[in-house]
C-alpha cells in the first residue's frame, strides 16, 4: 500500500459520527442514548461503526418515505 493512500475508518468517535450524519452533537447523543444508534466499546472508548451509521440513515429514509406516502404534509424540521 502506498504511504499516501488513505484508509477509510471502520468506526468513528461521536463528534465525527454526528458530522457524518449532518446533525448536531447534542442530537446525535440523544439518538444514541435512546438506543437508535448502536455503539461499540473498545476499552474506555466509545466508537460508532460507519456501517451502522449508514444503516441508521437508510432506516430513517425508509421511515420518511412511508410517512410521506400517507398524504400528510408537515413542515420540515430545521436544526
Amino acid at each position: 500500500m502506498d504511504s499516501h493512500e488513505s484508509i477509510a475508518p471502520l468506526a468513528v468517535n461521536g463528534k465525527a459520527a454526528a458530522k457524518m450524519l449532518g446533525v448536531s452533537e447534542r442530537m446525535f447523543w440523544e439518538l444514541r442514548n435512546r438506543g437508535e444508534i448502536p455503539h461499540i466499546k473498545i476499552g474506555r472508548l466509545t466508537r460508532f461503526a460507519v456501517s451502522d451509521l449508514k444503516q441508521f440513515l437508510e432506516l430513517k429514509r425508509l421511515e420518511t418515505e412511508i410517512d410521506e406516502s400517507d398524504g400528510i404534509d408537515e413542515p420540515p424540521d430545521e436544526e
